[in-house]
């Protein structure tokens, strides 16, 4: 019997950009090689705050969705870097969801501690199906190195993040090794994709109904995004040979290895006892702690760092950035 689900996330309504964020000028500078550059200061206390330089609408492909958004933690020595993939099951969400609420002050905690940020879109389902969104992560992280000297940061000390679909394709990034093109006539594509550490929200560790199933929910529903995930338009079409293999290679928890780089897994769900009941909300399904608990399994086997925490057993405020400096 197969499931029909696959990892989605939070569509954020941006409710949070405003108290979070206030713009202090509205001069656009052009800069060669991106868009727009912006102050930014901490508005949490309407107090004003830090001011950070934004870099805003960054092209780093040629498709709609390429683009990001560059914050700059100020430092005469060059920066490390964490790079935001937002959720959304990869059929909406945006790169401005980092200055949502949901994620508490992540965003401003890793400037405080003197780590850049940049938050990115990537090509959705209607777009095109996996693995596109996986590979524009890894075009980002190229071109985010591409732009070290220009942009101040360490090329060697960069770290993935994300929540939901954007935590899936950061540890799929994680666990795939080096994706660089070292043929390619294209500088950016010959840099390596190797990266330091993950962050990851929420995060799906496995695209395969069959791993739902087995370890999560055996019921009637299903997720939406599965068929277009694939590119299929059947359920049919799921067992198929050329449909399964994709399935195996959607999922980072098959190449878990021991020179994988640590990973920090938070969720906001309990680690309830599954299967989950029939009529379990698909947002409990999909962002199941169960996910991290049998990914940090195998990441234990492996002997590689694994972090993991869920709401009966929480993380402390500032954690996620403590154990990004630890790596970084």
């Amino acid at each position: 019997m197969v499931i029909l689900l696959v990892a989605a996330g939070f569509i954020f309504s941006g409710i949070g950009v405003l108290q979070k964020w206030q713009r202090i000028s509205q001069q656009e500078v052009q800069t060669e090689g991106m868009d727009t550059e912006r102050k930014v200061s901490f508005d949490k206390d309407k107090g004003g705050g830090d001011i950070v330089t934004f870099l805003e609408g960054v092209k780093y492909g040629e498709h709609k969705q390429h683009n990001l958004d560059f914050y700059k933690a100020e430092s005469e020595q060059p920066t490390p870097v964490v790079i935001f993939f937002h959720g959304g099951g990869f059929t909406g969400g945006s790169r401005e969801d980092i200055q949502d609420k949901s994620y508490d002050t992540f965003l401003e905690d890793c400037l405080n501690a003197g780590i850049s940020v940049v938050s990115a879109d990537y090509r959705l389902i209607q777009d095109a199906p996996y693995p596109a969104a996986m590979m524009d992560g890894a075009r980002v992280i190229q071109f985010v190195k591409s732009m070290a000297s220009d942009w101040n940061i360490n090329p060697d000390k960069v770290a993935l993040s994300g929540g939901s679909a954007g935590a899936n394709i950061s540890i799929w990034l994680a666990m795939k090794g080096e994706l660089a093109n070292v043929d390619s006539e294209d500088p950016v594509e010959r840099i390596s994709t190797l990266i330091k550490c993950v962050v990851a929200f929420n995060a799906q560790t496995s695209n395969d109904p069959d791993f739902l199933y087995e370890h999560i929910y055996r019921g009637s529903q299903s997720h939406p995004s599965t068929l277009g995930f694939y590119g299929i338009s059947s359920l049919e079409e799921l067992q198929t040979k050329e449909i399964k293999q994709k399935i195996y290679d959607a999922s980072a928890i098959n190449f878990v290895t021991p020179d994988d780089p640590p990973v920090y897994l938070d969720y906001n769900g309990d680690l309830t006892s599954t299967p989950l009941p029939e009529d379990t909300d698909m947002g409990i399904i999909i962002h199941h702690p169960k996910f991290g608990e049998i990914f940090k399994e195998k990441m234990d086997e492996a002997e590689v760092e694994c972090i993991f925490h869920y709401r009966s057993n929480p993380a402390k405020r500032g954690e996620e950035v403590e154990f990004l400096l630890s790596h970084l």
